[in-house]
């Protein structure tokens, strides 16, 4: 997958994880931070035109935003008159007696479009900070004697802070989660605050310096920032970072105990390429008085983005940090700023000397360039980045009847050769955009696909554009004048739930038969994504767009409901009417001991009966992604999990409680009944794990065969064995050389196996397991060095080397592991191996048997390959302590193939 659809890919996938969580029960973050840095990137966002040319301003480090403060009744925004009034109760999270008089604060679902709407610079102190949400757009009360108060919720709930003498608490309440038996109840407990004072070389105030938290491992190994805490601003006048709520940090909803391990924990500037200073506190009891940081030496970047030779400042974002241009892990961790009216951003703190990459960012775009860093204390170095390298689209919309499409926003769905994705591109007074795509891996590209479409939410039909196929260059690209229609109707009727449920639990794909047949020889359907498609509050539907004269359907791939067949339809039907049984609801807490990681534990439901036909796709059931009758553990407080399940058909089920990847359950219950009989099911709550399962730490080592240079495995899976079902194995991950597997107690076999590794087979006694401590080294397979004497190959221009296994048979055995998955063949044997030719020298990876020998040569930046034919020899034997072995190539064939690589060799 290529970098710019990876990134692409993010936004959206957070944005459903929110959705998810929020309508589960989950803990969600407020959004992808891009002031976090959080492995986030914005989606491609294509902008009115916009620059500016007015002279260049001294820099600027001292401006500071102010958030805004709803807490005065009389400022608070009206509520809603569809408002749904719900009642929470606010205990203290030690005595779970009730408060009275605490504040509370909440917002709906709403607060995300009016974030969206406050200007870009002041959009960053809401990322990854409800509680700043709730307290600018949301509401305040404040609870009774009772310690009850009532808040206005949406259909989707609303999130509520509550806080009282130096304790606070949150929850997500109301929408679709199922109220507790206690009702909406909100546990606060004392509230603990970080604060860093920042202060340059010179020790003044280092107002707008960024202040970042640092984890690492009981080793000092640097752990990644898995909670997401976002990096603070030292605000004026005295350059204090503020951390509140430290006592959340790393936790899983509302549960007291973190979800992972930090052995320590430190408090630094977020100063790119500096490791220090930092400053180690104590996560549990942080210091009352403010920690202070001093910076080394420091300049000042002040960097623009040229369009056309002018500042372009709408939706850009500037970086710097040290390391290579395309260093991910740099860019996403670096702090982010805006640029002023001036054009110019400032970055007011870079340590002196060296080189710096700066790097500015519009949308899914970026343009980076490495300068000379400052040299001395205060010294200012400007910089200027153009999109000249850049892919960029720019047209004009109209609206059905003629008229510029004014100040709007035009949702886009696009498939180019260099990138995919889904965005949306802004429009001026004039209904003029320009989109900044990519700088892509060539110089000219196909639109593939691209379809803009404009939708309503009070019931106007979508309107569309497909932009027919063309090839597009680097710079900019005029789509003229474009006219938004209504489309034609694909389809439309209506989705009918037998039970009074919220539409946004309906939901449905179109799909087209292809011409291509599955590997299995059956039809072979693909998604349409060039389609609208909207659906009302009543359920009613429609599909708008351009198609072609294929067979069309609807697949409906959420599991909320009971399986739904897909429909087939004529295109321009109208009266399509879709039953949907919305089936059963099933819940069980399950008693742990703390030391269980709850995300690993399953609560499998085994009908008794032959279940509906499932219409989606099989691996995935598999892996426990949409299998209706496999629930995945949460945790709503120390010692408890919860399991969740929904759209189960009635009748008789085994329900068994089990570890991921684990053969033999901890738990089995025998029939369980749906619908529950009045009163619900006892023994599911609670199921008692206690005692039952115990936590094993493998550690995996990674000795490779060409430097036996010991490192911690990133790929290893960890299989229990035997394993259940032999065609599909399940597993566990290892990362980072570690993973805290619960397994039950008793004696143990494993399989631990790698890609490029030799798979270890580990049988353990009981006291080996109840010892708690397992260490396995993976040994690379053996390696075979092969020359090609005589290579010389013009500038531009690699040679890669394969091998492929003639003599085994390949294993088609599946595994998943947590999401990760593939063939068993990849790690149980040697298969592919594969190497560029450096210095006329390759070493490639082999096991035992024949192995067939390949090289193909290529251009640097291109996909595209050309095989050569004339490779001697054309098979060489595997095994351990290979000799050297010389290949052979035709020049003549490598003189033809560089020809139709597109250069004539000189």
């Amino acid at each position: 997958m290529n970098r710019s659809l990876l990134w692409l890919l993010v936004p959206v996938v957070a944005a459903a994880v929110w959705l998810v969580l929020r309508f589960t029960g989950g803990e969600p973050a407020l959004a992808p931070d891009p002031g976090d840095g959080a492995n986030t990137r914005a989606a491609a966002v294509a902008d009115p035109i916009e620059a500016t040319t007015a002279p260049i301003a001294a820099a600027e480090v001292s401006r500071v935003e102010a958030t805004g403060d709803a807490a005065d009744a009389s400022t608070q925004p009206p509520i809603p008159d569809d408002a749904i009034w719900l009642d929470v109760k606010v205990i203290d999270a030690e005595t779970k007696q009730p408060v009275a008089g605490a504040e509370v604060r909440w917002h709906g679902s709403g607060v995300w479009q009016q974030i969206a709407a406050l200007p870009e610079r002041e959009r960053m102190d809401y990322y990854g900070a409800q509680e700043n949400a709730a307290r600018r757009f949301g509401w305040l009360t404040r609870t009774d004697s009772e310690g009850l108060a009532r808040v206005a919720a949406d259909k989707h709930g609303a999130t509520v802070h509550a806080l009282s003498e130096g304790r606070y608490g949150m929850a997500y309440i109301g929408g679709q989660r199922d109220v507790p038996k206690e009702g909406w109840v909100i546990e606060v407990e004392r509230d603990l605050t970080l604060r860093a004072r920042v202060v340059d070389a010179l020790g003044r105030p280092a107002v707008a310096a960024f202040v970042a938290i640092r984890m690492s491992d009981q080793d000092d190994k640097a752990l990644r920032n898995y909670g997401q805490v976002r990096a603070e601003r030292a605000a004026a006048p005295d350059a204090v970072a503020e951390f509140r709520h430290v006592q959340r940090w790393l936790r899983s909803g509302t549960s007291r105990k973190r979800s992972m391990e930090v052995g320590h924990w430190r408090v630094a500037p977020e100063l790119p390429g500096v490791d220090g200073p930092a400053v180690e506190f104590d996560v549990d009891d942080p210091p009352a008085e403010p920690v202070e940081l001093r910076l080394p030496a420091t300049g000042r970047i002040a960097a623009r983005l040229l369009h056309d030779g002018q500042p372009f400042t709408k939706g850009v974002t500037f970086q710097s940090y040290r390391g290579e241009e395309n260093d991910n892990d740099q860019h996403n961790n670096a702090p982010r700023y805006y640029a002023d009216e001036d054009g110019w951003a400032r970055i007011p703190f870079v340590a002196v000397g060296g080189s710096v990459v700066v790097l500015a960012q519009v949308g899914a775009a970026d343009v980076a360039k490495a300068v000379a860093a400052p040299l001395g204390q205060d010294q200012e170095v400007r910089v200027d980045l153009a999109t000249d390298e850049l892919y960029a689209l720019r047209g004009q919309f109209t609206g059905p009847d003629g008229a510029w499409l004014a100040n709007a926003t035009v949702m886009a769905n696009f498939d180019f050769e260099v990138m995919s994705g889904g965005g949306s591109v802004e429009t001026d007074a004039q209904g003029r955009f320009l989109w900044l795509l990519t700088k892509g891996y060539k110089d000219s590209a196909k639109i593939k696909s691209l379809v803009f479409s404009q939708q309503f939410t009070d019931g106007t039909p979508a309107r569309t554009l497909t932009v027919p196929p063309r090839e597009i260059q680097r710079g900019v690209n005029d789509l003229g004048v474009m006219q938004l229609g209504n489309g034609a109707l694909i389809v439309s009727g209506k989705l009918q739930f037998d039970t009074p449920q919220a539409v946004s639990r309906g939901w449905f794909v179109v799909e087209t038969l292809s011409d291509r047949r599955a590997r299995n020889g059956e039809e072979r359907w693909e998604r349409q994504d060039k389609l609208t498609s909207i659906v009302h509050d009543d359920g009613s539907f429609e599909v708008r767009g351009t198609t072609g004269p294929v067979r069309h359907r609807l697949a409906f791939p959420w599991g909320g409901h009971l399986p739904i067949a897909p429909v087939e339809f004529r295109v321009g039907a109208s009266d399509l009417v879709i039953p949907i049984q919305m089936g059963h609801h099933l819940e069980a807490k399950v008693l742990v001991d703390d030391s269980v990681p709850v995300h690993l534990l399953r609560g499998i439901l085994r009908p008794g009966f032959e279940p509906p036909t499932e219409y989606g796709d099989e691996d995935q059931m598999r892996a426990s992604r949409g299998n209706r009758y496999q629930a995945h553990a949460w945790a709503p407080q120390a010692g408890e999990a919860m399991l969740r399940w929904q759209g189960l058909p009635a009748g008789t089920y085994v329900l068994e409680v089990a570890a991921a990847g684990l053969g033999t359950p901890a738990a089995r219950i025998e029939n369980v009944v749906l619908p529950l009989p009045e009163g619900g099911d006892g023994r599911l709550d609670p199921i008692d794990l206690r005692g039952k399962l115990q936590i094993l730490e493998v550690r995996v080592s990674r000795t490779t065969g060409e430097t036996d240079e010991r490192r911690r495995s990133r790929d290893a899976v960890v299989f229990a064995m035997p394993q259940a079902d032999d065609q599909h194995w399940q597993g566990l991950p290892v990362y980072e050389g570690k993973l805290s597997m619960p397994v039950a107690p008793g004696p143990l076999e494993l399989m631990v196996a790698g890609s490029g590794f030799q798979p270890q087979r580990v049988r353990l006694t009981a006291e080996q397991v109840a010892a708690g401590k397992l260490t396995v080294d993976l040994v690379a397979w053996p390696t075979v060095e092969l020359s090609f004497p005589d290579l010389a190959l013009p500038e531009g221009f690699v040679l890669q080397a394969f091998v492929n296994p003639m003599t085994q048979q390949r294993d088609r055995r599946r595994f998943t592991a947590l999401g990760w998955g593939g063939d068993l063949d990849g790690l149980l044997q040697m298969s592919n191996s594969g190497a560029e030719v450096e210095n006329g020298r390759a070493v490639l990876s082999v096991g035992d048997g024949t192995f067939r020998l390949g090289a193909y040569l290529q251009r640097k930046g291109n996909d595209r390959g050309e095989s050569l034919r004339s490779v001697s020899p054309r098979e060489i034997q595997g095994g351990a302590n290979l000799a050297p072995i010389a290949v052979q190539l035709s020049a003549e064939e490598i003189k033809a193939a560089i020809a139709k690589l597109g250069v004539t060799p000189r």
